[in-house]
């Protein structure tokens, strides 16, 4: 019998609940009274506020950071997997790696949205070296950049065009994790409009602006990627 790597990941949560330790130090959290350690997961994608106070204790030391990063972990898990499913350069270990550090690091502020943006970044920080790979498809004008279902190729050229305009200053960092939702991981508006607490007409808008200015910095991103 073949063990995977969600197979492995979900004992290892099984078995931190399991422990005498884990029911005591849940209650350093914001976490609502009566919650069970095992029901972590399930109030963290529920509630915006116990999310970051998650994530902050993930990168303390003791028992708490432990059960937190494993908790977010569990959270994030199914995008990394989707993620990981459309990617044939890398591998799930890759992006949980990259999620590992990003939960362990990454700043949090009030209008973070935790599990979106953990899974984001991750995936920003596998595909990014390979950027450059995707530069002679780019064309020297922009369209809507509507992704290809299930097509990994059309997925990393979205996120390289994307990564191409945040460094260079033409979409601000802050976008990145919306229109990666809409470009890259296919969302529809009133999809990512709930992931982000917005409108479905506030994503249109959002997506729209930040299409226009890439169409008058077409020639700036390609060379950026050249």
């Amino acid at each position: 019998m073949t063990v995977t790597t969600g197979d492995r990941l979900h004992h290892e949560w099984l078995h931190t609940v399991d422990q005498p330790w884990a029911a005591e130090v849940i209650a350093d959290l914001p976490v609502r009274p009566g919650t069970l350690p095992h029901q972590l997961p399930a109030a963290i994608r529920t509630d915006p506020q116990l999310a970051r106070a998650t994530v902050l204790a993930a990168q303390q030391d003791g028992l708490l950071a432990g059960l937190a990063c494993q908790a977010l972990l569990q959270v994030v898990f199914p995008m990394l997997t989707r993620m990981a499913r459309r990617d044939p350069s890398s591998s799930l270990d890759d992006y949980l790696a990259e999620a590992w550090l990003r939960i362990r690091t990454g700043k949090v502020s009030p209008a973070t949205t935790v599990p979106t943006t953990i899974g984001l970044d991750a995936l920003y920080a596998v595909c990014q070296p390979r950027r450059r790979l995707a530069a002679r498809e780019i064309p020297w004008e922009i369209h809507d950049m509507p992704v290809v279902e299930k097509d990994p190729d059309q997925a990393q050229l979205a996120l390289a065009v994307l990564g191409a305009a945040v460094a260079l200053g033409i979409v601000a960092r802050s976008q990145l994790p919306l229109l990666s939702s809409v470009y890259v991981l296919e969302m529809p508006s009133y999809r990512a409009g709930r992931a982000h607490r917005m409108s479905a007409e506030a994503v249109r808008a959002r997506c729209s602006r930040a299409i226009r200015r890439m169409r008058r910095h077409a020639g700036e991103i390609r060379g950026y990627l050249e």
